[in-house]
Protein backbone atom coordinates (compact mmCIF):
# COMPACT_ATOMS: atom_id res chain seq x y z
CA UNK A 1 0.00 0.00 0.00
CA UNK A 2 1.48 3.31 -1.05
CA UNK A 3 0.49 6.83 -0.12
CA UNK A 4 1.71 9.94 -1.86
CA UNK A 5 3.50 12.44 0.37
CA UNK A 6 5.81 15.26 -0.62
CA UNK A 7 8.27 14.22 2.05
CA UNK A 8 11.31 15.87 0.43
CA UNK A 9 9.76 19.31 0.99
CA UNK A 10 9.19 18.53 4.66
CA UNK A 11 12.68 17.10 5.15
CA UNK A 12 14.09 20.45 4.01
CA UNK A 13 11.95 22.28 6.61
CA UNK A 14 12.40 19.95 9.58
CA UNK A 15 15.62 18.79 11.13
CA UNK A 16 14.57 15.21 11.83
CA UNK A 17 12.97 12.74 9.43
CA UNK A 18 10.34 11.59 11.92
CA UNK A 19 9.18 15.21 12.27
CA UNK A 20 9.09 15.61 8.49
CA UNK A 21 6.97 12.44 8.24
CA UNK A 22 4.68 13.59 11.05
CA UNK A 23 4.08 17.00 9.45
CA UNK A 24 3.62 15.53 5.95
CA UNK A 25 1.02 13.02 7.18
CA UNK A 26 -0.74 15.54 9.42
CA UNK A 27 -1.00 18.08 6.60
CA UNK A 28 -2.30 15.39 4.19
CA UNK A 29 -4.97 14.47 6.75
CA UNK A 30 -5.95 18.07 7.48
CA UNK A 31 -6.10 18.96 3.77
CA UNK A 32 -8.33 15.94 3.07
CA UNK A 33 -5.83 14.13 0.84
CA UNK A 34 -6.01 11.25 3.34
CA UNK A 35 -9.71 11.00 4.27
CA UNK A 36 -10.97 9.53 7.53
CA UNK A 37 -10.89 5.73 7.57
CA UNK A 38 -7.98 5.46 5.13
CA UNK A 39 -5.70 2.58 6.06
CA UNK A 40 -2.07 3.68 6.28
CA UNK A 41 0.86 1.43 5.40
CA UNK A 42 2.71 -0.42 8.13
CA UNK A 43 5.77 1.27 9.59
CA UNK A 44 7.97 -1.18 7.70
CA UNK A 45 6.28 -0.42 4.35
CA UNK A 46 6.34 3.33 4.99
CA UNK A 47 10.02 3.24 5.94
CA UNK A 48 10.88 1.29 2.78
CA UNK A 49 8.79 3.59 0.58
CA UNK A 50 10.47 6.80 1.80
CA UNK A 51 13.93 5.56 2.75
CA UNK A 52 13.43 6.05 6.49
CA UNK A 53 14.31 3.91 9.45
CA UNK A 54 11.45 1.92 10.88
CA UNK A 55 11.95 3.78 14.17
CA UNK A 56 11.37 7.13 12.44
CA UNK A 57 8.19 5.82 10.85
CA UNK A 58 6.97 4.42 14.17
CA UNK A 59 7.74 7.66 16.00
CA UNK A 60 5.87 9.69 13.39
CA UNK A 61 2.85 7.40 13.74
CA UNK A 62 3.06 7.54 17.54
CA UNK A 63 2.93 11.33 17.45
CA UNK A 64 -0.13 11.24 15.19
CA UNK A 65 -1.82 8.68 17.45
CA UNK A 66 -1.14 10.78 20.55
CA UNK A 67 -2.78 13.81 18.92
CA UNK A 68 -5.77 11.84 17.64
CA UNK A 69 -5.08 12.14 13.90
CA UNK A 70 -4.76 8.37 13.43
CA UNK A 71 -5.93 5.27 15.26
CA UNK A 72 -3.80 2.19 15.64
CA UNK A 73 -5.47 -1.18 16.14
CA UNK A 74 -3.45 -4.27 16.98
CA UNK A 75 -3.78 -6.83 14.21
CA UNK A 76 -5.66 -4.46 11.88
CA UNK A 77 -3.31 -1.57 11.22
CA UNK A 78 -3.24 2.21 11.40
CA UNK A 79 -6.15 4.29 10.10
CA UNK A 80 -6.82 7.99 9.61
CA UNK A 81 -9.17 9.07 12.40
CA UNK A 82 -10.34 12.45 11.18
CA UNK A 83 -9.91 14.69 8.20
CA UNK A 84 -10.66 18.20 7.13
CA UNK A 85 -9.26 21.67 7.57
CA UNK A 86 -7.85 22.74 10.90
CA UNK A 87 -9.80 25.43 12.75
CA UNK A 88 -8.47 28.88 11.91
CA UNK A 89 -7.36 31.41 14.49
CA UNK A 90 -10.49 33.48 13.85
CA UNK A 91 -12.76 30.44 13.63
CA UNK A 92 -14.86 28.93 16.34
CA UNK A 93 -12.59 26.39 18.01
CA UNK A 94 -15.43 25.22 20.28
CA UNK A 95 -17.41 24.05 17.25
CA UNK A 96 -14.57 21.81 16.03
CA UNK A 97 -15.03 18.18 17.14
CA UNK A 98 -12.44 16.98 19.61
CA UNK A 99 -11.37 13.36 19.33
CA UNK A 100 -10.50 11.96 22.73
CA UNK A 101 -8.70 8.76 23.56
CA UNK A 102 -10.45 6.13 25.64
CA UNK A 103 -8.54 7.47 28.66
CA UNK A 104 -9.79 11.01 27.95
CA UNK A 105 -13.36 9.77 27.68
CA UNK A 106 -13.00 7.98 31.02
CA UNK A 107 -11.71 11.17 32.63
CA UNK A 108 -14.78 13.06 31.45
CA UNK A 109 -16.96 10.55 33.28
CA UNK A 110 -15.30 11.30 36.64
CA UNK A 111 -17.08 13.63 39.06
CA UNK A 112 -15.65 17.17 39.22
CA UNK A 113 -12.96 17.88 41.80
CA UNK A 114 -14.46 19.71 44.78
CA UNK A 115 -13.38 23.29 45.35
CA UNK A 116 -10.81 23.87 48.06
CA UNK A 117 -11.37 26.03 51.10
CA UNK A 118 -15.06 25.32 51.42
CA UNK A 119 -15.79 26.53 47.90
CA UNK A 120 -14.07 29.90 48.32
CA UNK A 121 -10.80 29.04 46.58
CA UNK A 122 -10.06 28.08 42.98
CA UNK A 123 -11.19 24.71 41.68
CA UNK A 124 -8.69 21.94 42.33
CA UNK A 125 -6.77 20.46 45.16
CA UNK A 126 -5.51 22.76 47.87
CA UNK A 127 -1.75 22.37 48.10
CA UNK A 128 -1.35 25.19 50.59
CA UNK A 129 0.18 24.56 53.99
CA UNK A 130 -1.61 24.27 57.27
CA UNK A 131 -4.19 21.72 56.19
CA UNK A 132 -2.54 18.62 57.66
CA UNK A 133 -2.74 17.62 61.27
CA UNK A 134 0.82 17.51 62.64
CA UNK A 135 -0.16 14.40 64.61
CA UNK A 136 -0.10 12.54 61.28
CA UNK A 137 3.39 13.70 60.26
CA UNK A 138 5.85 10.73 60.13
CA UNK A 139 8.45 12.20 62.51
CA UNK A 140 10.34 8.92 63.05
CA UNK A 141 10.78 8.31 59.32
CA UNK A 142 11.73 11.94 58.71
CA UNK A 143 14.31 11.90 61.52
CA UNK A 144 15.79 8.63 60.21
CA UNK A 145 16.08 10.02 56.68
CA UNK A 146 17.71 13.23 57.91
CA UNK A 147 20.19 11.30 60.05
CA UNK A 148 21.10 9.04 57.14
CA UNK A 149 21.53 11.98 54.76
CA UNK A 150 23.70 13.87 57.23
CA UNK A 151 26.26 11.11 57.87
CA UNK A 152 29.86 11.70 56.76
CA UNK A 153 30.60 10.24 53.32
CA UNK A 154 27.05 10.77 52.07
CA UNK A 155 26.37 12.90 49.05
CA UNK A 156 25.36 16.39 50.09
CA UNK A 157 27.04 16.06 53.48
CA UNK A 158 28.71 19.30 54.44
CA UNK A 159 31.62 18.63 56.79
CA UNK A 160 31.99 21.29 59.46
CA UNK A 161 35.44 22.41 60.42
Amino acid sequence: MEISLHLETYIEKHRYKYLALYHALRDAIMEGRLPGGTKLPSTRELADQYGLSRGSAALGYDMLVSEGYVLSEVGRGTFVAQAGPAPTAGGDAAAAPLALSRWGERLLELPPIPRSGGGKGPAGIDLGGGGMSMELFPYAEWRSAMTYAGRPGRRGYAARS
